[in-house]
């Protein structure tokens, strides 16, 4: 995220207000096992206790999110990382909630 931020910095100078830069973080299981806390993950339990979060496997290469893995099995297995994308393309499309969104 941080380097695409510089790069267009610098190409567009003060132009950049008009950029939106997109940058899913995709989890896996170990990252939210390493913020338990934050997540309020029950010790002993597979479940994580966050519903609403995704996270994969990594296994290589179906369950890895560079290839379009389903999210984990725990998560939401009929969710993939590219729907992740679709989904977000797709709600600021919407012309009536971002008027000012241009292709």
């Amino acid at each position: 995220f941080c380097s695409l931020k510089r790069i267009v910095q610098s190409a567009l100078g003060n132009q950049t207000g008009k950029i939106l830069i997109i940058s899913p973080k995709y989890h896996y299981r170990a990252d939210l096992e390493m913020h338990n806390s934050s997540y309020n993950m029950s010790a002993g339990s597979d479940h994580l206790g966050h519903e609403d979060q995704l996270y994969w496997n990594g296994s290589k290469p179906w369950g890895d999110w560079r290839a379009g893995g389903a999210a984990d099995e725990h998560s939401d297995p009929l969710y993939d990382s590219f729907e992740v994308v679709d989904d977000m393309l797709l709600i600021l499309s919407n012309i009536d909630k971002f008027p000012k969104m241009r292709r």
